[in-house]
């Protein structure tokens, strides 16, 4: 559980009580060793054929930018049971309304370290000043700073710079752009920004790069509705999250069993339960660090056999530095978060990159397309990548019969009426000879030319 605090008023009382010993950071540039994760948005050629979901005009007010946020970085203080970085951290950022006509804040870190700001609404900038004089620490008997560093990583080491550190707001998360390093080639090569928190000369107590500072908006599941049965289990081999600790191919040798649940609502509906449970038996269970011990669900729909989708904003269960994890896929995406029929997303899947759809066939779903989502950027659309950057994307698979469930309901015959839709998602009522329409019978969708 993440804990609530009460931002720090008064500037001069942050660290005189401070029993926090300094550490040294590291002298070299080291990669992360946990593989990271990058955005990959699909884009279907023009804004009109997207629409956003819940979106509402952005405020970025100081009164926008005031409150808590979580806090996620990558320390590079040496740990002293390994000599290598502390990795990915949690913390927290409080911003407090110091005096509101001239833009002041209070920003403080991780509860301790209070550094003054200036907001200008305008441009949605946070200005702090580098070298801010943060007290004298009695307990390690130092003088305490905030220093900006920049940290070359074509080997020319890391530098403090009097420059300002220049956070963006977008309404919901401040981000602290990357600065192109002198000498690098343009391009190819730029600094990591560094907040650091100590004394250059006896150590430090934060030593912070790839800086993620997002509002703890409260998270809630969108779990559909109605009451769930057990239909059994089945095995599942994950290419969610597994797949970005074990790479490729190597995820595709574990599987383990999980329980799935049948909507009695509605019964194509499916969810797999706790499939990252800590009395499971999969690999990540001994990394959770979910407090329900991994209590969560990967929800799908086989209505449509040939364009399976597995639902966003719902919690999978697994929880770690770098975030609470929600799995879902391009389908989910472009159907239940942007509203896009499915006939419209086959059309244009060279569009968004897709080249197979999520199926279900012969007792296997097959999740295509599979991305993820955390609690603090539940909209998000992550893959996984390796160190060298290539990208890790594979499927996932459950394999469980669910003919015995009644999906054999939902299969449509070949004698249902067909319905004809332009390659905009428009219905058309009678199909010229030679248009290109996506023919839709049933729960099947083909692209055809009229005759």
């Amino acid at each position: 559980m993440k804990k609530l605090y009460a931002i720090v008023a008064a500037f001069a009382t942050i660290i005189s009580a401070s029993a926090i010993e300094p550490v040294q950071a590291l002298d070299t540039y080291k990669a992360p060793t946990k593989i990271a994760k990058h955005v990959t948005l699909p884009n279907l050629g023009t804004e009109a054929m997207l629409k956003p979901y819940a979106a509402e005009t952005t405020d970025l007010s100081i009164e926008a930018l005031a409150g808590e946020y979580d806090w996620i970085y990558y320390s590079y203080l040496t740990d002293q049971a390994t000599g290598q970085a502390q990795g990915a951290t949690k913390s927290v950022v409080g911003i407090e309304i110091a005096d509101k006509a001239a833009g002041k804040v209070i920003m403080t870190l991780g509860n301790t370290f209070a550094l003054e700001g200036t907001y200008d609404a305008a441009t949605a900038t946070l200005t702090v000043a580098a070298n801010q004089d943060l007290g004298f620490n009695e307990y390690n008997q130092m003088q305490v700073y905030c220093y900006h560093m920049r940290w070359n990583t074509d080997g020319n080491g890391r530098n403090e710079v009097s420059d300002p550190f220049t956070f963006k707001f977008d309404g919901n998360a401040l981000t602290l752009p990357l600065t192109e390093g002198t000498g690098n080639i343009a391009g190819q090569m730029v600094d990591l920004e560094i907040i650091a928190i100590g004394n250059s000369a006896k150590g430090w107590f934060i030593f912070a790069g790839d800086n993620e500072i997002s509002a703890k908006i409260p998270y809630a599941d969108r779990m559909p509705e109605g009451t769930w049965k057990s239909i059994g289990k089945g095995t599942f081999t994950d290419g969610w999250q597994v797949i970005g600790y074990l790479g490729v191919p190597d995820y595709t040798e574990t599987t383990w069993e999980v329980e799935v649940e049948q909507n009695e609502s509605n019964s194509s509906l499916y969810r797999i339960v706790n499939p990252y449970g800590t009395k499971t038996d999969s690999p990540l269970a001994d990394i959770n660090d979910d407090e329900n011990n991994g209590e969560g669900y990967i929800v799908f729909s086989v209505e449509n056999p040939e364009y399976v989708i597995a639902y966003p904003y719902i919690y999978s269960g697994l929880e770690d530095a770098d975030g609470a994890y929600i799995n879902y896929n391009l389908e989910g995406f472009c159907t239940i978060l942007n509203e896009l029929p499915a006939e419209t997303v086959i059309a244009n899947k060279d569009k968004l990159g897709i080249t197979e759809f999520s199926t279900y066939k012969d007792g296997k779903v097959t999740f295509k397309n599979c991305v993820f989502a955390t609690k603090s950027e539940p909209e998000a659309t992550y893959t996984w990548q390796d160190q060298a950057g290539n990208a890790l994307v594979g499927a996932s698979y459950l394999e469980i019969d669910l003919s015995t469930s009644g999906i054999e309901d939902i299969i449509s015959s070949d004698n249902t009426k067909a319905e004809y839709f332009n390659l905009q998602g428009m219905r058309v009522d009678t199909p010229a000879a030679g248009q290109v329409v996506i023919k839709r019978q049933g729960n099947k969708a083909t692209k055809i030319v009229v005759k």
